[in-house]
């Protein structure tokens, strides 16, 4: 999923590939009451096996959780964008869901990026029919869950956050972004979060997969402009 000559020296990678167990991924994913599992059946990565399953074993609401992993972390700065992505298992179950992976800064200033799927919508239909983007304690409204252009679905889908000091560009699947204003000048992004947005009580319904928070090199960057990052990542499982 990664883009080649992406720098991870403060970034993360996750693929969930080098875990043995759900003790051992719970041990690098911090559990805040979570019911988050290791799945050995359903996966994301080419070649690979495993993912991240926020799904209640019982079917039941999962009571504010989330899983927490911290790392060096990230910044942006002017012509050198943090790229954020994320593949997100839809089992149809997700109508009621508040389910994200959340990329949050150290410095207390309490930005929270996030991307996966909510019970709202904005586009005034009142139909939940997309998947989302969040943003917290940016520009504009303390908290906001915004529609992402295209529709849900079961299976798996690519999301990808483009972080740059002055807004956000998110998507899923390849369509269209949404652009938002959120300041994120001399931020530095070093936790990941997976499960309810803020750890708020939600279904569950999702897999996380191809964790991916990096600044690309200048070649990789080049790719892009190009229109080249379709050619990331293509597999299913």
């Amino acid at each position: 999923m990664a883009l080649g000559g992406a720098s991870a020296s403060g970034g993360l990678v996750e693929t969930f590939e080098s875990y043995n167990s759900t003790a051992e991924m719970q041990a690098v994913w911090a559990p805040v009451g979570g019911p988050g599992v290791l799945d050995t059946t359903r996966n994301s990565t080419p070649g690979g096996s495993k993912s991240f399953s926020h799904t209640p074993l019982d079917g039941t609401n999962s009571p504010g959780t989330q899983h927490i992993r911290t790392f060096a972390g990230e910044t942006t700065a002017a012509g050198a964008p943090i790229i954020f992505e994320v593949s997100v298992y839809d089992d149809g179950s997700t109508s009621g869901s508040r389910m994200f992976a959340e990329l949050r800064d150290s410095s207390g200033a309490g930005r929270i990026l996030g991307l996966g799927v909510h019970n709202s919508t904005d586009d005034g239909d009142g139909i939940v029919d997309t998947y989302h983007l969040r943003q917290a304690l940016g520009a504009g409204p303390t908290d906001q869950y915004l529609d992402l252009p295209g529709t849900k679905s079961v299976g798996w889908h690519d999301f990808r956050m483009v972080i740059t000091p002055t807004e956000i560009r998110a998507s899923v699947d390849g369509n269209a972004e949404r652009v938002v204003s959120f300041d994120s000048a001399g931020i530095i992004y070093s936790q990941m979060r997976l499960g309810g947005p803020s750890g708020v009580t939600s279904n569950g319904g999702v897999n996380f997969d191809d964790i991916s928070v990096a600044v690309p090199e200048p070649t990789s960057l080049a790719l892009l402009a190009l229109g080249a990052g379709g050619l990331m990542r293509r597999r299913r499982a």
